[in-house]
């Protein structure tokens, strides 16, 4: 209903801002988060460029 709406705007609102200042916006399901946390760390580190430590040299 309306309050989804109203907290849509919010969030495409305060992405916007975080965009301006540089910043990239990545979303998770809070499912996701609480089932799947290797694979929304993995998708974080490939956002950012970075490698999975298990996956380093060493």
């Amino acid at each position: 209903g309306g309050q989804h709406a109203e907290q849509m705007a919010y969030d495409d609102r305060r992405t916007a801002y975080l965009e301006g200042l540089g910043l990239r916006v990545i979303r998770f399901w809070n499912s996701a988060v609480l089932t799947n946390r290797d694979g929304v760390c993995d998708t974080i580190l490939d956002a950012c460029g970075g490698e999975h430590p298990s996956m380093g040299p060493g």
